[in-house]
């Protein structure tokens, strides 16, 4: 409703003498002329209710025929309503409601009531709000006279964007301000060093390396990948036709694996598997290993042999000590 406003209703009201005395004014012959009667009424009372909340009318009986929904003469539905009781007519062309202060009016007082009850309400908390707002810079103003003003040290951002390198995995691995932006020549580059079976997607690629340059820089990720393919272990399963035990270019760059020991990839996959195997004494750098060398290792096979082959490249007299002797 408009305004949310209403106004009570008895439902006696059809068969209340002073509404039947004005169907029988108005010339009602059925229910259906009464209730339009009745809803023409109604209709009035809410009329009065939303422009004329106190129940005094100004308007003159076509104003009043209009607002009722009365199609006929408005001076016999005016009349009409003011011989049965519903209207009563005072002086200077005003008209009054019948008992309005009991209903329509009561409802607009109690209205009234609750919004000055609501304004005070507001007012109450504003002033509240705001002596706890003096209240509180009150307090802080002391804290602030009286505390030891401390001194934070903030840390740089050098400092911030310092690695921790403690780990052998972290001495590829670059600060956040230090990584580089991804380029095509890089992705190029990074393309054509990779065997060509073991690709994937260019869509992919450029995605894992977009994620690789946040861990390392391009020259370190470039470099082991150029050491990776020219190893032993790649360059073996390139001439056997056996690239499938390559592992992706995707997953080499998303598993980091630029961080490995370089001289674990000097270790072909044969010997290795020879290795694993125990059948019989695997040579490396002129020098033999023993199946039972191998099984006291609770390690990497391969990173085994890598570090025996090291050694042997290192010190070359002292893995032959037999052939040296013998000269």
């Amino acid at each position: 409703m408009p305004n949310g406003l209403f106004i009570p209703t008895y439902c006696d009201l059809p068969d209340h003498p002073r509404f039947q005395h004005l169907c029988r004014l108005l010339g009602c012959k059925n229910r259906h002329d009464e209730n339009a009667t009745l809803g023409q009424l109604l209709r009035f009372w809410l009329w009065v209710m939303r422009y004329y909340p106190d129940g005094t009318v100004t308007t003159d009986i076509n104003g009043i025929a209009y607002a009722s929904g009365y199609t006929d003469e408005p001076a016999v539905w005016v009349d009409a309503l003011k011989a049965s009781g519903f209207l009563a007519h005072e002086e200077n062309g005003i008209y009054s409601v019948h008992n309005w202060e009991e209903y329509g009016g009561a409802l607009v007082t109690r209205r009234n009531r609750e919004a000055t009850r609501q304004q005070e309400k507001r007012k109450k908390n504003t002033e509240r709000c705001a002596t706890n707002a003096g209240h509180t810079q009150d307090v802080a103003q002391r804290c602030a006279t009286y505390a030891p003003e401390k001194k934070i040290k903030r840390k740089s951002k050098k400092e911030k964007d310092k690695t921790d390198l403690s780990h052998p995995a972290d001495a590829t691995r670059e600060s956040p301000s230090k990584k580089e932006p991804f380029s095509e020549e890089q992705f190029e580059e990074l393309w054509n060093t990779y065997p060509s079976k073991r690709r994937t997607t260019t869509k992919n690629v450029r995605a894992s390396l977009k994620t690789a340059l946040k861990a390392s820089s391009f020259k370190i990720i470039i470099d082991a990948l150029r050491k990776y393919t020219a190893s032993p272990r790649v360059q073996e399963h390139i001439r056997a036709h056996t690239e499938q035990f390559i592992p992706m270019l995707t997953v080499w760059l998303n598993g980091e694996l630029w961080t490995e020991d370089p001289a674990a990839w000097q270790v072909s996959h044969r010997a290795k598997t020879q290795a694993t195997r125990h059948d019989g004494p695997i040579k490396t750098n002129n020098r033999e290993i023993t199946p039972e060398e191998i099984e006291a290792q609770e390690g990497d096979v391969g990173a085994y042999l890598a570090k025996c082959e090291r050694e042997a490249r290192e010190s070359p007299a002292k893995a032959r000590p037999e052939s040296s002797g013998e000269g």
